[in-house]
């Protein structure tokens, strides 16, 4: 006979005729709020590079967020390695003005680490291998700024008060600029 029969294996789709089973929806679970005592702390220092021509300067403001310091502060906030900027303990070597770059910024901070006490690590038998902050802040960093490197600091070391000196080089784009007569 002309007759034939198909069948329908357990994987196939059903049939149109058929509506899809129901979907369970899957429930968000809420945020867990981050709790930096349950982690050790330790004072650093982080050297920072930037290209400060689109910034309004190194330093936060109140009239813009648009400065150096607002998008480390967000970086270091986000990567939950502060919790709180007015309590991480934060001092800055030195500062810029708008449009104006550095190869070498320094700021000192407490931060969240991995190691069982302020030195970072695990007793004699257990050492702890650190954060990489580099490569933690540089993931979250717009690319023109950069954090170039770290450095475990004594807890009272402030980078204001412990820099011994400041070097400037001003760097200037002829671009119509009468450079001899500056």
């Amino acid at each position: 006979t002309g007759v034939t029969e198909t069948k329908q294996n357990d994987h196939e789709t059903p049939p149109p005729s058929q509506p899809p089973p129901p979907t369970k929806k899957k429930k968000k679970n809420p945020k867990k709020e981050f709790d930096m005592t349950k982690y050790a702390q330790r004072h650093i220092a982080l050297k920072i590079a930037y290209l400060g021509v689109d910034y309004d300067g190194f330093v936060r403001q109140q009239n813009t967020d648009n400065t150096i310091e607002h998008f480390l502060f967000s970086a270091l906030l986000r990567t939950r390695l502060i919790t709180d900027v007015n309590t991480c303990n934060y001092a800055r070597c030195g500062r810029t003005d708008k449009g104006v770059s550095s190869l070498g910024n320094v700021v000192s901070l407490t931060v969240r680490s991995n190691g069982s006490n302020s030195h970072g690590r695990g007793d004699d038998d257990n050492v702890v291998v650190e954060i990489d902050f580099v490569r933690v802040l540089n993931a979250v960093l717009p690319a023109d700024i950069r954090v170039l490197a770290w450095s475990p600091v004594q807890a009272n070391f402030s980078a204001r008060f412990a820099c011994r000196y400041r070097c400037y080089k001003y760097l200037f784009y002829r671009d119509g600029m009468d450079i001899e007569a500056m």
